[in-house]
């Protein structure tokens, strides 16, 4: 038993390798807008959008309606569900829509950059400089209309100077609604790399898994006396699927329509 808990830990530990720890002076998003022009992409690499976003709470906004709305713009820390903010303003119960816009300020040199939008398991519509890039399932004002998709998302594109991010998200299914999960960008190069390791990573692990699994239930199938096998290698079998639902969600990019 002790055996089988020391692998089971051993291949967990690998999903570690992906976190990032956060550094003093990273910048952040003040009052909507992120200045990122003396952040070097080649050397420091990709850097997360958390801070403060424009907020438009329950509102679906297109980007030509953002000079009509100045007045209900409120400011938002990203990530974070809308439904947990303790400010009554900005909250919203978890079947709601929002809207949320970033201000980058990148290098004026044309770059090639790559932007990481992981799933907030609701729809989603993602616009890049007022043009429409991104989608997840489909956002509306109607919740019956709302189709949630839950992927992984990546926008690639020639970027310079300011450039705007709106998302648009319709919660309908999920207990937290909003974005609560850390958008990334970086240079191309750098982030196609980054998602290639973030794959090796998930097959590996839930390949790992569904063996280790597949093994203990031919044990059980030999006659074992040992109970607990079984139950061991159910518990891998769910984990190492489990592993190809998340992450990098590879079943639901390479089966869209199981999400």
């Amino acid at each position: 038993m002790k055996q089988r808990a020391l692998i089971f830990f051993l291949v967990a530990g690998l999903a570690t390798c992906r976190q990032q720890l956060d550094k003093a002076g990273i910048p952040r998003a003040v009052s909507g807008t992120l200045d990122l022009r003396s952040h070097d992409f080649k050397s420091s690499g990709s850097i997360d959008l958390d801070g403060e976003w424009e907020y438009y709470p329950g509102q679906l906004v297109q980007p030509e309606e953002l000079i009509k709305k100045t007045e209900s713009k409120k400011i938002a820390v990203v990530p974070g569900s809308f439904n947990s903010y303790e400010d009554p303003k900005l909250r919203l119960p978890p079947v709601a829509n929002a809207t949320y816009r970033l201000v980058l300020l990148l290098p004026d040199k044309l770059d090639m950059y790559v932007i990481r939008v992981p799933s907030p398991n609701s729809a989603s519509r993602v616009f890049i400089n007022n043009h429409p890039e991104l989608e997840a399932g489909h956002v509306s004002e109607k919740p019956k209309e709302v189709v949630a998709k839950a992927r992984m998302q990546y926008f690639q594109g020639p970027l310079a100077g300011k450039t705007e991010i709106l998302i648009q998200i319709s919660n309908v299914k999920n207990r937290r609604g909003g974005i609560w999960q850390r958008i990334t960008i970086g240079e191309a190069t750098h982030m196609i790399g980054e998602r290639l390791k973030a794959i090796t990573i998930d097959v590996s692990i839930a390949t790992a898994l569904i063996t280790i699994a597949l093994y203990h239930l031919a044990l059980w199938l030999l006659r074992s006396p040992d109970k607990s096998i079984i139950f061991y290698g159910i518990f891998c079998l769910m984990a190492g699927f489990r592993r190809l639902f998340t992450d990098e969600q590879l079943i639901a990019n390479l089966l869209p329509d199981l999400s």
